[in-house]
């Protein structure tokens, strides 16, 4: 009997016995944050590993929801969509970011003058920003809630 007490112990120690929703919610509060707080450097910063960062945590996000989706119902399926359209928009940006880099390394096999070089280069950074600031304003409106009122949307 006493090995029995012992183990039920344990389990409770390790949250066997929670609520499956409350870990859920709790866990997906902290992804939701973790994109928050992503989202927010990277818009502060120039840095493309900051935006790659925001990547990262957006598409966290969008796995997470998309595997809550069946359990809470219809009303995270449009949230669920307008990650998709972030993470690809995201995705698209660090194409270009790649392409920069590609451009870059290869310029001399490329046999790009000085000219053209920088006028290839402007053209991928202009759609490279462009692209960041779509991803941008698009998690402006995803992320605008606190962390609180994300899991009451669940």
């Amino acid at each position: 009997m006493r090995w029995k007490s012992i183990q039920t112990a344990n389990r409770r120690k390790i949250g066997v016995f929670q609520n499956p929703f409350l870990i859920l919610s709790q866990t997906s509060k902290k992804i939701y944050q973790e994109a928050r707080k992503a989202e927010k450097k990277a818009r502060e910063s120039e840095d493309i590993e900051d935006f790659h960062e925001f990547r990262k945590r957006s598409k966290d996000l969008f796995y997470c929801l998309r595997i809550l989706r069946p359990m809470f119902g219809k009303g995270l399926k449009s949230k669920v969509s307008q990650l998709q359209n972030l993470t690809e928009a995201q995705g698209d940006a660090n194409d270009y970011a790649v392409l920069t880099d590609y451009l870059i390394d290869h310029r001399e096999a490329l046999e790009l003058d000085e000219k053209d070089f920088e006028l290839v280069k402007h053209a991928i950074q202009e759609k490279l920003h462009d692209l960041q600031d779509r991803a941008h304003r698009q998690a402006k409106k995803l992320l605008s809630d606190s962390p609180g009122a994300f899991i009451k949307l669940l």
